[in-house]
């Protein structure tokens, strides 16, 4: 249901309707926490992730309405509320600790095969956690870290997509987005 010209509301589907409703649930999420500007990808995935999944039993070409996503609802119904409540626990790719003394570099961002954390100030043994849009953890892994340390992950088998990092242990945790 939306606004036509003149002043009127109707209601249409497909992507012409579609399309303002998730604008503007983007410019809500913006306006809530204005560090998501510019994070297309982020935003992206936020929507995705939140939405509420719709199956249908009917089939769309090859895809099976069963799957999310599918052709006829793809990832779902757009929830606007917990879009931007999820929208407003982003942080930017954070390098720098509470502290503001521990950094994490990574590169290269977008990766191929391999990816690189540089970090400073971080010491002990550390969990590095790669995960999905989706939230699944796609690889773990226990290091000891110097006060400067270069660890470097393959991740060859992982679909290109954004995915999400995070290096912690009981005084850092530094998170960030990595890019294949």
């Amino acid at each position: 249901y939306s606004s036509i010209r003149n002043g009127a509301y109707a209601n249409y589907n497909g992507t012409s309707m579609a399309g303002p409703h998730v604008a503007g649930v983007v410019a809500l999420m913006i306006s809530a926490n204005p560090k998501l500007a510019g994070q297309v990808d982020t935003i992206e995935s936020i929507i995705k992730r939140t939405a509420l999944r719709l199956t249908t039993s009917q089939m769309c070409g090859t895809v099976s309405g069963s799957a999310i996503p599918n052709n006829t609802y793809g990832f779902g119904r757009i929830d606007a509320l917990s879009a931007v409540l999820e929208g407003l626990k982003y942080k930017p790719s954070a390098i720098k600790t509470v502290d503001n003394q521990s950094i994490v570099q990574v590169y290269p961002n977008p990766f191929s095969t391999e990816i690189t954390f540089y970090t400073e100030g971080v010491s002990g043994d550390v969990l590095i956690q790669i995960f999905n849009v989706n939230g699944q953890n796609i690889f773990s892994k226990k290091e000891n870290f110097n006060l400067k340390n270069r660890t470097t992950l393959s991740l060859p088998n992982a679909p290109n997509g954004v995915y999400f990092y995070i290096i912690q242990n009981e005084k850092i945790n530094l998170t960030g987005k990595i890019i294949k």
